[in-house]
């Protein structure tokens, strides 16, 4: 089976939105924050078969990479939809289709960056198995989203959460996404009230949050 090399973590459909006017981004690492890099979106927050599943015989299995792609074109006319509604003012009022979609958007994203596959890998295997078996787990863990009870604990959960979008009214301002762009705000012994907040333009944010409200917008000033 075939498949691209270079697979994204943080969607290219997102990160297009917050590229300037010649179609790139600023971009820098907390571990060397000096070293500022400019580059197209198509060269950030991507590693060499990510997703990709080696079986015993060394072939490439490239399910998990396509079901998050197919994923991924599902979401985008939602991120479209979210984004110009909310620049005029008003709620995007979400069908259930696109709602259970967004929130299996918003799921697999908080799970499949590096950031947290490496984490739960080490704390659950360390160093006791090979490169190959690792890349395996830690593609695996990705599918959860849709397979694993947890995961589907995890969908309902969310569902039952409203939205809030938030909008930068000054254009001088500007949103930034990071390597783990879902930033989780709240009570940190109670997950009942926390908000998992993803900026998905440079003026867009969205998260899911404990309301009575299906969804509700906020205009952001500059505090």
């Amino acid at each position: 089976m075939s498949g691209p090399k270079r697979q994204h973590y943080v969607p290219k459909m997102i990160l297009e939105r917050f590229k300037d006017d010649d179609g790139k981004l600023y971009s820098f690492s907390k571990c060397h924050p000096e070293k500022i890099i400019y580059a197209h979106p198509n060269k950030l927050f991507a590693k060499s078969h990510s997703y990709t599943q080696i079986g015993s015989d060394r072939a490439k299995n490239f399910d998990v990479e396509k079901r998050l792609s197919r994923l991924e074109n599902d979401a985008a006319p939602i991120v479209r939809k979210i984004i110009c509604t909310a620049r005029t003012g008003k709620c995007p009022e979400l069908t259930s289709l696109e709602r259970g979609t967004w929130d299996e958007f918003v799921f697999s994203q908080g799970l499949r960056v590096p950031d947290v596959l490496d984490i739960a890998f080490q704390d659950k295997f360390g160093k006791s198995v090979c490169k190959t078996d690792e890349q395996n787990v830690k593609a695996r863990a990705v599918l959860g989203v849709w397979e694993d009870e947890g995961g589907k604990d995890v969908l309902r959960d969310l569902g039952s959460m409203g939205l809030a979008i938030a909008v930068i009214a000054n254009p001088k301002r500007s949103l930034i996404i990071g390597s783990n762009p879902i930033l989780k705000l709240g009570h940190p012994l109670e997950d009942s009230i926390s908000e998992y907040w993803f900026p998905i333009s440079h003026d867009v944010a969205v998260a899911h949050y404990p309301s009575r409200e299906d969804e509700e917008l906020f205009i952001l000033n500059d505090e």
